[in-house]
């Protein structure tokens, strides 16, 4: 919850988070509006007792007396309060005073991936594998206690001043066991742009990988500065996540390098059993893509051929064939070059990086030997003839 540009208004100690006088949040001491929604506002408040920083979340007066809307607030604040882990933003506390409820989490100074899109950022491969990254983790952690956010996007991913990235409202999330009883006819949880095809048929066997699917559609916005699916309205929007081709990543931005687009498209998938099986297989192929930009990038400071770069190809298709094929996607030319392969991190199984291939000392006498053995035989059955 960062703080926003323009802060509106200043609510005194112990006021009303509505800036009104009346009921008070016992314990804090709101000092600024961060920003307002429909359903809450966020205040940056003071906790008294233990003299820190905090984010206040207020639900607005109209919705504090929905009782839909008012249990879905707490579930928010329930499943934060599960929750331990570095890329999570953390739960503090929950309450209701005067008929207002509110919910406490540690403040974040930072900024979301989405205001930076809004500015016009295209993230670079690095940048937007690092904050991905941290997410897909964060998600590992929340699916291996059975939490399902269902509404990964990028407003509800936060960044830090020093490059650390939070996951930000769990107001959607679900347990697994609770999940049928959070489809209901007609209605569809998430958010059109970055939602799974399974949200929007509302079926009830959705799982961690609608998750996936949702990461990925924001990485594919992060990287392209487009978003995957786009429409006059949203019915479009929706239908094109159901039925539409996802537009291959490097079509949109031509610098990108096959193994970003390779996992985009395979966390893209709109059937969930061609999706990674789970976040940890997940947090895997990001970490060897990651392993192999990083490569890319010494690769290119050093005046080295980037040659191909590939994860996950198709079953029985090479890695050179891969490169060929997504190159010819992209308008670009393929690269005929082989490389060495690099060394993969532990634990981490990587394709190779090919470039130019020059033959040592070694393979060029084996060669020499092997020309004189052949032309020998050769003249020896000229004799025999």
């Amino acid at each position: 919850m960062a703080e926003a540009n323009g802060n509106q208004g200043s609510p005194q100690n112990g006021q009303a988070a509505d800036g009104k006088q009346g009921a008070q949040i016992p314990g804090y001491q709101v000092l600024s509006k961060i920003g307002a929604g429909a359903q809450a506002t966020v205040y940056k408040a003071k906790q008294l007792s233990l003299n820190r920083i905090v984010a206040v979340k207020v639900l607005s007066k109209r919705l504090s007396s929905d009782g839909e809307f008012v249990a879905r607030f707490f579930r928010e604040a329930q499943a934060v309060a599960k929750l331990n882990h570095p890329n999570i933003i953390q739960a503090i506390d929950y309450g209701e005073i005067g008929g207002r409820h509110y919910f406490v989490t540690e403040f974040v100074d930072g900024y979301t991936v989405q205001d930076e899109i809004t500015k016009g950022k295209v993230y670079s491969e690095v940048d937007a594998m690092s904050i991905i990254l941290q997410i897909a983790k964060a998600l590992d952690h929340a699916h291996g206690i059975g939490l399902i956010h269902r509404d990964v996007k990028p407003s509800n991913i936060m960044v830090t001043q020093d490059g650390k990235a939070k996951l930000a409202d769990m107001g959607l999330a679900v347990a697994t066991v609770d999940l049928k009883n959070a489809i209901e006819t007609s209605k569809m949880y998430g958010t059109p742009y970055y939602i799974s095809p399974e949200q929007i048929l509302g079926k009830a066997d959705i799982d961690f990988r609608a998750d996936i699917y949702s990461l990925g559609a924001t990485l594919f916005h992060m990287v392209t500065g487009r978003r995957p699916f786009t429409g006059k309205n949203v019915i479009e929007v929706l239908e094109k996540h159901l039925k539409a081709p996802l537009e291959s990543p490097d079509m949109v931005n031509l610098d990108l390098l096959p193994p970003i687009c390779r996992v985009i498209e395979k966390m893209m998938q709109k059937e969930p059993a061609k999706r990674q099986a789970n976040t940890a297989q997940l947090v895997h192929d990001l970490e060897s893509v990651d392993f192999l930009l990083e490569q890319a990038a010494d690769d290119k400071k050093d005046g080295m051929p980037l040659g191909h770069l590939s994860i996950g190809q198709d079953e029985g298709e090479s890695p050179a064939q891969t490169g060929k094929s997504a190159a010819k996607a992209a308008g670009k030319k393929p690269s005929s070059v082989v490389q060495q392969p690099l060394t993969a991190p532990p634990g981490h199984e990587v394709e190779d990086i090919h470039g130019p291939w020059r033959p040592s000392v070694l393979e060029i006498l084996l060669a020499a030997l092997l020309l004189i053995s052949i032309v020998g035989n050769v003249l020896q059955w000229m004799k025999i003839l």
